[in-house]
């Protein structure tokens, strides 16, 4: 599932209210599917009703796939019958893709309730920057007009870049409907599921051969640039091992790139494990890395969710990204540096690994006490709504 979807869902059922999420039943994102019988779904998650919406399942790699999925799920929630409750307040729009915001705002007027567009992607934007797509390409004009819309229609737009009013304020949003709501840190009870032999085994041996261990917890895709960091590794003290903990399908490529430059004794790949199991993987080393690629894209900011996994594990962090205000360069865990600058990165890596101990141990304290005053998917869902309430509802 979309995680901050289901955080925040969760955390409004906490606070007394009702909530109904909408969702397609195909992602290749998940690891699991969704398993039902007919269209749609129903499934409860810690007090939250989750209705899934059968979706052609598709290939990851596959753009057209992926089209046709956003196609169905927006005909069905915009034209089918769904089994919703007699009123709403608020809908809420979660943007992976912009279309979604036809059938909210439909929503919105048969139940007179608050429309709130979430944006987690800046789309059309990611795909004109990241993927070097015309801006007069017919789908970029159909996500565009979805934005704008959205940027008109709705009473509050929240977004994860904590940076893009100005840019949304371009395509017609007022000022004072924005509301930057990063990925929140949730702190839910340990689990006493223990993590695989292999990643144990793994960890220790690495621990019994490191003065240092770099960890990387997430997808390995090409949007977070692992071959910049694997190649900052050749430059870092011999004494410097990472650990990867993920999968995806840069997987081979990194292997094959570890293997080339010599760092194969020195990188580590292990397989994905559970969310509680994870924070157990991060138990073991000493420094969190996230990253990104080099792109104009990241001025509007950037809030990734491994940031929150490190600073709640108390690891200080080095950070690759570039944009302005995120939470280390705020906070002061650890050491920001330019996406795709692999000199940087290697030397804010050095940097950090042959500080003492009890300098890391501050440095990561730090992030946790800041972490837990200001990126609370309690305090993000709480602020939602009380923003939403001091607005005035737009006009349809």
């Amino acid at each position: 599932m979309v995680y901050r979807n289901h955080a925040i869902a969760r955390e409004w059922v906490k606070q007394g209210h009702g909530v109904t999420i909408v969702a397609s039943a195909y992602s290749h994102f998940r690891r699991a599917q969704p398993k039902f019988k007919g269209r749609i779904g129903e499934e409860w998650l810690d007090g939250v009703r989750n209705l899934w919406l059968r979706t052609p399942a598709y290939a990851g790699s596959s753009n057209i796939g992926r089209v046709l999925s956003m196609i169905s799920y927006t005909v069905q929630c915009m034209w089918l019958p769904l089994p919703l409750e007699a009123h709403y307040d608020v809908i809420m729009c979660s943007s992976p893709h912009p279309f979604s915001i036809y059938p909210a705002f439909k929503l919105a007027q048969r139940h007179q309730a608050r429309l709130i567009y979430d944006i987690r992607d800046l789309w059309p934007l990611t795909l004109k920057l990241l993927g070097n797509i015309s801006a007069k390409h017919p789908f970029i004009r159909l996500m565009q007009h979805a934005e704008d819309f959205a940027c008109r229609r709705a009473d509050l737009v929240t977004s994860v870049p904590q940076n893009a009013g100005p840019y949304l304020a371009s395509r017609g949003l007022p000022k004072e409907r924005f509301l930057p709501i990063p990925n929140g840190a949730t702190f839910e009870a340990s689990t006493s599921e223990p993590l695989p032999t292999e990643h144990v085994t793994t960890l220790q041996f690495v621990r019994q051969h490191a003065s240092c261990i770099v960890a990387y917890a997430g997808t390995l895709g090409t949007a977070n640039a692992m071959s910049d960091v694997i190649r900052a590794m050749a430059h870092v003290p011999e004494s410097v091992h990472m650990v990867i903990l993920g999968d995806g399908n840069e997987r081979k490529l990194l292997l094959s790139l570890a293997s080339e430059l010599g760092l194969g004794s020195r990188i580590h790949l292990l397989p994905p494990v559970s969310r509680s199991q994870a924070q157990q993987f991060l138990e073991y080393v000493d420094i969190g890395y996230a990253g990104t690629n080099h792109s104009p894209l990241y001025q509007y900011g950037a809030s990734l969710t491994k940031v929150n996994d490190y600073m709640l594990a108390g690891l200080p962090v080095v950070y690759a990204v570039g944009d302005s205000g995120n939470p280390i360069e705020i906070s002061g865990a650890g050491v920001c540096c330019q996406a795709g600058d692999i000199k940087a990165i290697a030397e804010s890596i050095s940097y950090l690994s042959t500080r003492p101990k009890q300098f890391l141990r501050q440095l990561g304290e730090r992030g946790r006490c800041w972490c837990l005053k200001h990126q609370q998917v309690s305090v993000h869902a709480q602020r939602i709504l009380e923003t939403l309430a001091a607005l005035p509802k737009r006009n349809a």
